[in-house]
């Protein structure tokens, strides 16, 4: 059986500062979003169903 990651959440704790760093390291950019006070950015989606995503938390 092969299981493959699909998700994937890295705990932050200055957002903005992450977000700076990852979109500067991968050249991609994050989009944040408040939902009831929990700030996430998430990373783009990948092009094919093989590839992870995630979010900044």
């Amino acid at each position: 059986m092969e299981l493959k990651l699909n998700w994937f959440e890295i705990p932050v704790t200055d957002m903005q500062r992450a977000i700076l760093f990852y979109e500067a390291v991968f050249g991609i950019k994050i989009t944040s979003q408040d939902f009831g006070g929990v700030l996430m950015g998430f990373f783009p989606r990948p092009d094919t169903i093989d590839k992870a995503s995630g979010s900044l938390i």
